[in-house]
């Protein structure tokens, strides 16, 4: 996604005021399920559905499921 960032704006710190994947995947040009697809490409299908699912709980400013999620999502990895 940086590549993106910095294709769109010099500032690569700038922040992309994007409401949800509809939105970004106009933006992009791409959808969304490719997207979440390439970031998550070496996680397991679970993994990659919970990633997902942090992803869409952020755009719909599900802000505390988010954060379980991917607490959740950490955990996994820790041990």
């Amino acid at each position: 996604m940086e590549w993106v960032i910095e294709r769109d704006n010099h500032d690569k710190y700038a922040v992309i005021q994007i409401i949800d994947a509809k939105e970004l995947e106009k933006y992009l040009g791409i959808e969304w399920s490719k997207i979440i697809s390439e970031i998550a490409k070496d996680l397991s299908i679970e993994n990659a559905f919970e990633l997902d699912g942090v992803f869409r709980n952020i755009f719909n400013e599900n802000y505390e499921m988010a954060r379980d999620i991917l607490d959740d999502f950490i955990k996994e990895y820790e041990a």
